[in-house]
């Protein structure tokens, strides 16, 4: 009898831990981004990932008809990119514009860039960090189209103030 005691008291037991592992569907909300996780706020979080998420899909839809001044558009007005492979920094919109992006719209037809494979490191709903090597896929205007290979990519992003079209924009990009 004690036996039989001890054996249910055990499988009750095993049953309460089995049934308080959290299954992957309930470790992870859907309204939860997989980087907001050990946020102190994931709603929060999550939230403005999802802005960010817009934000590149909108700058991929500017890169389908590449425009230096709407490109541009994206950065701060003092944003730094540095582009690792020429060793050359860009200072400010305007140089973005005219020495960067210029040049590179003007042979390009369009270009997609992955934004999945970015990871989103929200420091505050005002300052993220976007991390990690997606692809981009150029359309020529010749019509060839060149995939490139995931390059390392760090971009903060900043959020304006004000009556602006661009809710965040890039205060730095290191490419």
């Amino acid at each position: 009898m004690r036996n039989r005691k001890t054996l249910y008291a055990t499988a009750g037991t095993i049953l309460v831990i089995i049934l308080a592992i959290p299954t992957s569907a309930e470790s992870a909300p859907a309204d939860i981004h997989p980087d907001c996780l050990d946020h102190q706020q994931p709603q929060l979080c999550s939230r403005v990932v999802e802005e960010l998420t817009a934000e590149l899909g909108t700058f991929n839809e500017v890169f389908s008809h590449p425009d230096a001044d709407q490109l541009a558009a994206f950065y701060h007005e003092d944003a730094i990119l540095f582009v690792g492979s020429t060793g050359r920094f860009f200072r400010g919109r305007d140089e973005i514009r005219d020495e960067f992006f210029a040049p590179l719209v003007a042979g390009i037809a369009s270009a997609t860039v992955d934004g999945s494979a970015f990871h989103f490191q929200v420091i505050n709903p005002n300052l993220v960090v976007l991390y990690g090597s997606p692809t981009t896929v150029v359309t020529f205007k010749d019509g060839s189209v060149v995939a490139l290979p995931p390059l390392p990519q760090t971009l903060t992003w900043v959020r304006q103030g004000g009556d602006r079209s661009r809710p965040f924009v890039v205060l730095t990009d290191h490419e």
